[in-house]
């Protein structure tokens, strides 16, 4: 009794001497007593230390001390988990036993988590505001919508503060408008341009501008317009002159695609050729030699239009050497009307020596010297203007020689003929090698065979065209054959075996890209042979995006043979 804490209650020593009797029942009802007493006096300790500070380190417990286990209030873990984003885990790292009883030093609790349930609840509402302020993303209206509804101030006073004169017309607009859209506007409304801010600013324009000047002021605050064959050029001349990019952008494409289609070559070549290159516009310049290229042997030989090849700048002359879709009948035949084209220049323009080499050192690059035969380089070497200017001549000339002299599986291996010089272009007479175009690639079926007739020289006596047929499978050829196959097939019964070595190359506009070579005996029994191209381009290469094989959704192979002994 005297050992009781003086905090027992009254009841609890009523009941120990009404049980003194029994020792042992006295004992144990001690025991449970004293420990009670001890809980209710350490609680609010423990309380304010889970709250208020978080456990810092480990201390060791006696052997003799008891250990009390808080669990965590899973509604609280699982509001933590989820506000974490999972960086925490709170059954997850173990913290060791901490001291949270300072009144009793025999008394400790282990804790499993980062900080237990208590010392998180403070934290919920500020991570809850965090992640409330995190929350964000770019919101865009409607723009056709906006464009449209903007297309109410277009010549109106309403908040005008400009009037552009064109000829008769005059127009109410917007600097903001104006400056905007248009870099040339922006410094025409400037103080440096315009002065004191002057109220009006009248435009001189071309006639057939000022009819399409009110659409083209119109797209400035509407981003639409409505094309016909007759306005295209003169509102991509005021989209030019003004540097309006998207109306540019517009009025080329609508040409590219419909306009050029329908138009005679005379009016490709006079209006939208000549247009193209003296304003750069590259994609038109191209369309337009594309356009021109299928009577491209028309061009260069006819008299009708010995006029306009002549009248050719140097740099038009080489936009159409760049191209390899000319039609024409052998690389030798071009050089003639090139050189044709040279010698109208020195008579005309009465070029010294000096001119004529900056003519031709822009010029040489872009002929295909190696694509004519020994002959042929033979008849060029020996031109006196040739010999006259041997110095600019001889090293592409060298270069023509060592590749006709050279086997094919040599000249796959060199570097140096992998340049746009030994491109083909669509030669029309019947050669050894042939260009074959694959348009449209990405809409091909998987497993489809596109097959191409090739017509080739013979080396049997008399001299007769070998015929065959090159059948391709670039997106596989079935389920069970995932790879780019290549066949060549001869299209007529062979009386006697045909002993090739051939070379199938994938190119682009510039440059030779992939080659294989390999020899092949043809007879009536074998009258195919597979060319191994899935050795050199695998289908998956082919079908990527934006595949390095493909120039604009087309593939391009060139196929040259040459008989063996």
């Amino acid at each position: 009794r005297q050992r009781l804490p003086h905090r027992l209650p009254n009841s609890c020593r009523r009941s120990l001497r009404q049980e003194s009797l029994n020792p042992l029942l006295c004992s144990v009802n001690l025991l449970f007593l004293s420990w009670l007493a001890i809980f209710v006096s350490c609680w609010p300790s423990v309380c304010r230390q889970l709250v208020l500070s978080p456990p810092t380190g480990p201390l060791s417990s006696s052997s003799n001390a008891s250990v009390a286990m808080i669990q965590h209030d899973k509604l609280v873990s699982d509001e933590l988990r989820r506000t974490d984003g999972g960086s925490r885990s709170i059954a997850g790292a173990k913290v060791e036993a901490v001291n949270v009883f300072p009144s009793c030093s025999f008394c400790s609790v282990q804790s499993y988590g980062h900080y237990g349930a208590l010392t998180s609840t403070s934290r919920l509402t500020e991570q809850r505001g965090n992640m409330a302020s995190e929350i964000s993303a770019d919101c865009y209206g409607d723009d056709r919508e906006a464009l449209a509804e903007f297309e109410r101030f277009f010549n109106t006073p309403n908040c005008s503060d400009i009037t552009l004169v064109v000829d008769d017309n005059r127009f109410r607009a917007h600097k903001i408008v104006l400056a905007k859209n248009s870099d040339v506007f922006e410094r025409m409304m400037s103080k440096e341009w315009n002065g004191d801010w002057k109220q009006e600013i009248e435009l001189i324009e071309e006639k057939q501008c000022v009819n399409v000047f009110a659409v083209f002021l119109r797209f400035l605050y509407c981003n639409h317009i409505f094309l016909r064959m007759d306005d295209a050029l003169p509102v991509l001349i005021l989209a030019d002159k003004y540097n309006v990019p998207h109306l540019r952008k517009v009025c080329l494409e609508f040409t590219e695609a419909r306009i050029l289609p329908q138009l005679s070559l005379k009016e490709v070549f006079h209006v939208w050729f000549q247009y193209g290159t003296k304003c750069f516009h590259q994609s038109l310049v191209k369309a337009c030699v594309d356009s021109l290229a299928g009577s491209f042997h028309e061009i260069v030989s006819s008299s009708d239009w010995e006029r306009e090849w002549l009248s050719l700048d140097k740099e038009q002359l080489v936009e159409f050497l760049k191209s390899s879709e000319l039609v024409v009948n052998s690389e030798y035949d071009l050089w003639l009307a090139v050189y044709r084209w040279i010698q109208n220049m020195i008579h005309v323009e009465k070029r010294t020596s000096v001119g004529i080499e900056r003519i031709l050192s822009t010029i040489l690059p872009h002929m295909r010297f190696p694509m004519m035969t020994a002959d042929e380089l033979h008849l060029v070497e020996k031109t006196p203007f040739v010999e006259q200017f041997s110095k600019l001549f001889q090293p592409y000339l060298m270069l023509a020689y060592k590749y006709r002299a050279l086997p094919l599986a040599s000249r796959a291996g060199c570097r140096e003929f992998s340049t746009a010089q030994f491109l083909l272009r669509n030669y029309t007479r019947i050669r050894w090698d042939k260009r074959f175009v694959i348009a449209d690639f990405s809409t091909l079926p998987r497993y489809s065979e596109i097959s191409f007739k090739v017509n080739t020289c013979g080396s049997n006596l008399p001299p007769q065209p070998w015929d065959w047929e090159l059948k391709l499978h670039p997106k596989g050829v079935s389920g069970n054959c995932e790879e780019f196959k290549c066949m060549l097939v001869s299209s007529v019964m062979l009386d006697q075996s045909r002993a090739i070595e051939y070379m199938l190359s994938i190119v682009n506009d510039k440059a030779v890209l992939r080659s294989i070579v390999g020899k092949k005996v043809f007879s009536k029994s074998r009258y195919g042979s597979d060319l191994e191209l899935e050795k050199k381009v695998a289908v998956d290469e082919v079908l990527m995006d934006n595949s390095p094989l493909l120039i604009n959704d087309t593939m391009v192979l060139q196929l040259t043979l040459r008989p063996i002994e």
